[in-house]
């Protein structure tokens, strides 16, 4: 068997219960093409549209063309041809790739392939994801992506009571000191709550909630319906309407999820 670093594996056995004996075995190998050796590192330079992949290739002495493939499943059904400085090398050469046009938010799967005149050799299966509209708007304003730190979700950078994940899904500045009205009344037998969204927040969910008790396991969205009062560039203003309840007092609030 011919292993990855083409390094070939002899290997025999005997049947159960057999008595021990003396075997020898005559081998000949025959010089020729061989695979090449490749490998994957992570990508870099992610960002809502592209990444750069980046891997190695050593030709083994023999003629190669390489390429990564890719794709959004392990299909891939994507590829970019790579130019090899070497391309009959006997040494490891780095390769790279600059993908560009991606969707947003999405996962993708890829893989370093080379063929030779022994035939093709793939790495295994690789993963990378486009930045999100949330992950897009850390690196604008925290030069760093990752929802940790100050550019954490929960975390509230100018300090005005407000964390990052409703300023970036209501339309504020995190590193200004904002203000974020709810004004909230009661109209007959319904309570009206109003509050503003920005519709270029891709990836955030609204739900207005109302509880009788305030528990975090009291909160409900029974009988809540909403409507578009009115739009100015991408924020929205939202009047939600819900039952005002029976108990002459009833609690409202905001809730926001990000991007899974």
């Amino acid at each position: 068997v011919i292993q990855p670093d083409n390094k070939i594996l002899v290997s025999a056995s005997l049947s159960a219960g057999s008595p021990p004996v003396l075997s020898s075995a005559l081998i000949r190998v025959e010089g020729g093409p061989l695979l090449a050796n490749l490998s994957i590192q992570a990508p870099t330079d992610r960002s809502a549209s592209g990444v750069r992949l980046h891997g190695t290739v050593n030709p083994n002495g023999h003629t190669t063309t390489a390429l990564f493939e890719y794709g959004p499943t392990a299909s891939y059904g994507q590829s970019v041809p790579l130019t090899l400085v070497d391309e009959d090398g006997t040494l490891a050469e780095n390769v790279e790739a600059l993908l560009t046009g991606l969707t947003a938010g999405t996962s993708y799967h890829f893989r370093l392939t080379a063929t030779t005149a022994a035939g093709t050799r793939s790495t295994a299966d690789g993963l990378f994801s486009t930045f999100s509209n949330l992950e897009v708007w850390r690196q604008l304003h925290f030069g760093n992506a990752a929802n940790a730190g100050m550019g954490a979700d929960t975390a509230d950078f100018d300090l005005d009571g407000l964390p990052n994940l409703l300023e970036w899904a209501c339309g504020l500045s995190p590193a200004a000191l904002s203000r974020f009205d709810t004004p909230v009344s009661r109209n007959g037998s319904v309570i009206e709550f109003t509050y503003t969204r920005d519709t270029s927040a891709s990836g955030a969910v609204f739900n207005v909630e109302w509880s009788d008790t305030l528990p975090g396991a009291s909160w409900s969205t029974a009988g809540v319906s909403e409507t578009i009062t009115s739009q100015a560039g991408t924020i929205q203003t939202v009047k939600a309407t819900m039952p005002a309840g029976t108990n002459g007092s009833r609690f409202v609030r905001l809730r926001v999820l990000g991007p899974s």
